[in-house]
């Protein structure tokens, strides 16, 4: 059980699915090839959806509109993993946790760009703020994508070189910055009508990253990422309510009123 002191974010195609098991053809991928593939996959293809949806209809999609992608990347794991191979899940459960990561990642980038789950920003917008929002929208969505395929690719091939990882995303964000702001000019300024600008907007796109490749990677050594296990500044008792007072510092969260940022949390007890 979790009830949040108050609110903040973290918060173009292609990407490779591997052979089988996320969706391509020929024998299934080893799970811990094909489960960060599907996952990839699955998030590719949502963030097209949530954007067409606001293209097509001025409004956020409906949920069935991501059931073909969920239902990919449950084929896709269903055919390459089981019970216990990923971290002692079951099959379900590494499903469930994937999809989870696909939809809440996809939607927190989908909030951050239109103005929350409902949109407000662009169903207000003028055209060309209705532009800038799709440029970032398509700008986010390809980072994480190719930000992915080299992570994943670089895992699988286990020879990863974490200072090489590190200037490929810094050179990627920097081109995302510049296509952000390039798009974005005048009353169409990002920071003018989301209140983040370009660069606050990419890091922070590129800090899911971090949380996708640690849901979706049984080992992530030798990486050193923002997100997972290894971030983990408390642990609260099981059973028992703690208020947990997030270092700001740390994630970037602050309240309105410019407290700090608390939420209330109850784990489940022992054997729930």
């Amino acid at each position: 059980m979790m009830t949040v002191g108050c609110g903040t974010d973290s918060g173009t195609t292609g990407g490779t699915a591997g052979t089988g098991g996320a969706g391509g053809s020929g024998p299934p991928a080893e799970c811990n090839v094909a489960a960060p593939a599907a996952l990839a996959t699955c998030v590719d293809a949502v963030n097209q959806t949530r954007l067409a949806c606001y293209l097509d209809t001025d409004s956020a999609c409906e949920s069935s509109a991501f059931d073909s992608a969920l239902t990919t990347l449950k084929d896709g794991v269903e055919a390459s993993c089981s019970d216990d191979e990923f971290n002692s899940l079951t099959v379900d459960a590494l499903v469930a946790r994937l999809q989870t990561s696909c939809t809440s990642e996809t939607g927190s980038i989908e909030w951050r760009t239109f103005g929350g789950p409902q949109g407000a920003v662009w169903a207000d917008a003028f055209a060309n703020q209705k532009a800038c929002m799709r440029t970032a929208h398509e700008t986010a969505s390809a980072l994480v994508n190719g930000a992915l395929t080299t992570v994943n690719e670089c895992l699988a091939a286990g020879n990863c070189d974490p200072s090489a990882l590190g200037a490929d995303a810094e050179a990627a964000a920097a081109a995302a910055v510049s296509d952000i702001e390039a798009a974005c000019q005048g009353t169409a300024r990002l920071d003018f009508f989301i209140a983040v600008t370009p660069d606050i907007y990419v890091d922070r796109t590129l800090a899911q990253v971090d949380c996708m490749v640690a849901t979706s990677h049984a080992d992530t050594a030798p990486l050193t990422l923002g997100c997972g296990p290894s971030n983990v500044d408390m642990d609260p008792p099981r059973g028992e309510y703690q208020q947990i007072i997030v270092d700001g510092v740390k994630w970037g969260t602050l309240c309105g009123a410019g407290t700090e940022y608390a939420v209330l949390v109850r784990p489940a007890p022992e054997g729930d």
